[in-house]
């Protein structure tokens, strides 16, 4: 099955400028209180109701000192020496968390669980947390690699405007067979139902 992995920060394709911007911009996680009072208003009000902005976890006008990263990914999607390799370049801290599926991602964000920068769901997830109000915009003009990015993957089903995620990874699976076991041709997914 095509699986389309997103991060709400492109954390390979431009890792060390996508980083850098994200640790000056707001999260992308919301406050879920927040997200909760942008859902009740505009349940009570109209859909152009203003929406409380997220308190950013680190922004340029905090003194000089530390900056930190704090990513929630998946198991073993970044090598260990990425992250040590960033800090080392860029002098920024990575808090960096994971998950095993999006529903342990979901219920630990919905409840207000962790403010992340980067998180990083699979496709249906990153709809359903921008419905609830629980992701922050994405502004791209901080990401110059985003360009490299092919246009097909730009703006997805689950994200018309790509205005929460961009890709982090693609594929599709194959099949493997033993052809002196199989004697029917394969060709489609069917060939094992």
């Amino acid at each position: 099955m095509k699986r389309i992995f997103v991060v709400l920060i492109a954390v390979l394709l431009a890792l060390p400028a996508a980083l850098i911007a994200g640790c000056a911009a707001q999260p992308i996680v919301k406050d879920t209180a927040a997200a909760q009072t942008a859902s009740q208003s505009a349940a009570a009000t109209s859909a152009d109701a203003a929406t409380p902005t997220p308190t950013p976890k680190v922004t340029a006008s905090q003194p000089a000192g530390p900056r930190t990263l704090s990513i929630y990914n998946w198991g073993d999607y970044i090598g260990e020496d990425v992250i040590k390799d960033f800090e080392k370049e860029s002098g920024i801290k990575v808090t960096y968390s994971m998950f095993s599926s999006n529903e342990e991602l979901f219920a630990k964000i919905s409840r207000g669980g962790g403010q992340y920068d980067v998180i990083v769901p699979s496709d249906y997830m990153v709809e359903r947390m921008a419905k609830m109000g629980l992701l922050a915009a994405i502004d791209k003009s901080t990401l110059p690699n985003v360009k490299n990015v092919d246009s097909q993957f730009q703006t997805m089903a689950f994200d018309p405007d790509g205005k929460y995620s961009i890709p982090y990874m693609w594929g599709t699976l194959g099949i493997v067979y033993n052809k002196d076991m199989v004697k029917d041709t394969v060709d489609s997914w069917s060939i094992l139902w």
